[in-house]
């Protein structure tokens, strides 16, 4: 029986049924087989959200599981456990999950065997080969001739503490099982490239070797490429990724070329474009309230936009409205 419901793309859901509970897993994840093997009342909770192409998915159980997970799986998925303790064989392969100790990456077509201890908390990302792909060859600006698969020996060598798992583990702790915060509609494609690239730099993989050779930086002509289209797109929720992407090149190599041919990032330079586009509005005289203003050119911190708008005027934006009237 399903003890407490709210929304099924981001909130959730309690059970006290271990066949309730297995379905709603299966329909996240995978179809497996569930039993319960102690004689612990069984209670489990359960929370899920997209950030981009990726899902992330988090659930807990009171009592000891065994799960068991045929080769029906089409996607990659790291699991991170958050507390209590597991034990996992993927395709044969024995390792031990304990909060604090790392995660492990179930790849496609894996068979799995899980034995979960009491009140063990998973927090797992999920995502399809093609995404790794397509964001591998993005990071490095060309094909790749391969599909990207990751060395499984090495798998439970990711650490909690690394960057991009913390960012992981944030986004669930927001979360909240659903009573808390999803993540902000502007952040979600920064979170998005920093997961994705956090998983392809920390575990060894196919395209490992491509994405650690030294990469070049941007000629002038693909640099004015990059201040074009950062300038037509000056309002929307820019990262560095997407506007590599646009250029097929790197975002390494796009960051590099900023640096060394104006002097400053992809991101700097957005923010001063910005900038100076809400200081000509303001002293046009036409344009509506400050914030307003502000919110229009992709400032969505009105305290942080007030300070850097001071320092590179040296006045603050009202001040800067009462000039024009």
């Amino acid at each position: 029986m399903v003890t407490h419901t709210s929304t099924p793309d981001a909130g959730e859901l309690s059970f006290d049924s271990v066949k309730t509970f297995s379905s709603r897993v299966a329909d996240a994840l995978s179809p497996h087989k569930l039993r319960k093997t102690s004689e612990d009342h069984f209670v489990a909770k359960f929370w899920e959200t997209s950030i981009g192409r990726i899902q992330l998915v988090q659930f807990a159980s009171r009592g000891v599981l065994e799960a068991e997970i045929p080769q029906h799986l089409d996607y990659f998925d790291f699991v991170l456990p958050l507390a209590g303790r597991a034990e996992v064989r993927v395709n044969g392969n024995d390792h031990a999950l304990q909060a604090g100790g790392g995660g492990v990456l179930f790849p496609p077509a894996a068979r799995i065997e899980m034995r979960l201890g009491d009140e063990f908390d998973q927090l797992h990302l999920r995502v399809t080969p093609d995404v790794l792909l397509t964001h591998a060859e993005n990071l490095l600006g060309c094909a790749l001739p391969l599909t990207v698969s990751f060395d499984t020996t090495e798998i439970v060598k990711t650490g909690e503490q690394s960057n991009w798992t913390q960012l992981f583990t944030a986004i669930a702790t927001d979360g909240n099982y659903g009573q808390g915060k999803e993540p902000h509609p502007l952040l979600r494609s920064q979170f998005e490239e920093v997961l994705l690239t956090g998983l392809m730099l920390s575990i060894p993989n196919s395209a490992s070797a491509f994405m650690d050779a030294n990469i070049l930086a941007p000629t002038p002509k693909t640099l004015r490429r990059a201040v074009d289209f950062i300038r037509a797109n000056v309002s929307e929720p820019l990262t560095v990724g997407m506007i590599a992407q646009s250029l097929n090149i790197s975002s390494r190599s796009l960051q590099r070329g900023f640096r060394e041919l104006l002097n400053t990032t992809p991101m700097r330079y957005l923010e001063d474009l910005r900038l100076a586009r809400v200081r000509a509005e303001l002293l046009s005289g036409e344009g509506p309230a400050v914030n307003d203003v502000a919110y229009r050119w992709g400032f969505t911190h009105l305290s942080r936009f007030a300070q850097k708008y001071a320092n590179r005027y040296g006045e603050k934006p009202m001040e800067t409205l009462r000039q024009s009237r």
